[in-house]
């Protein structure tokens, strides 16, 4: 089971992507709450997993940052944080 501070930290990253295709804060936190966004961590804090179960939100996130329909993996913090 992930430690709380990090789960925190790694929604507080995920909630950067999700703003940035213009959700609100509440969207953000209610999306996490209602589980139709979960955010996992990949190889040891440094890559992050964003899966969202909603269409709109889904092809929001790929025009926005061409991803792909169902997971985000963040690969810059690799490269800011190595």
């Amino acid at each position: 089971m992930a430690d709380p501070g990090d789960l925190k930290e790694l929604r507080r990253r995920a909630g950067i992507y999700l703003r940035g295709i213009g959700l609100t804060d509440g969207q953000v936190s209610g999306f996490f709450r209602s589980k139709r966004c979960r955010v996992y961590e990949l190889r040891e804090g440094r890559h992050l997993r964003l899966s969202c179960f909603d269409r709109d939100l889904n092809r929001r996130l790929h025009e926005k940052y061409g991803i792909g329909s169902r997971e985000f993996r963040e690969t810059m913090w690799t490269r800011t944080r190595g």
